[in-house]
């Protein structure tokens, strides 16, 4: 039980936290490499990481839906020896 709770903070942390990092990494890394940062550019890649927003935020959602399908694959086996 506490690690299916912890394991729920982890998800809802990565679930609001993800856009945020991913945005401001990928500004910062352009910035680093010292590119000018143009109207074009900053839109162009909002309007990329809108599209990739719910795959992003689902992502924390398969990975417990895959958990629990193995942890219900296994008692099933067990139960089935």
């Amino acid at each position: 039980l506490k690690q299916v709770n912890l394991f729920k903070i982890i998800s809802i942390l990565i679930y609001w936290l993800i856009m945020p990092v991913v945005m401001s990494s990928m500004f910062w890394v352009h910035s680093f490499l010292e590119k000018e940062m143009t109207v074009e550019i900053a839109f162009t890649t909002l309007m990329v990481f809108h599209v990739l927003q719910t795959p992003l935020r689902v992502f924390p959602e398969s990975i417990n839906d895959i958990r629990k399908s193995l942890m219900f694959l296994r008692k099933i086996e067990s139960f089935l020896k």
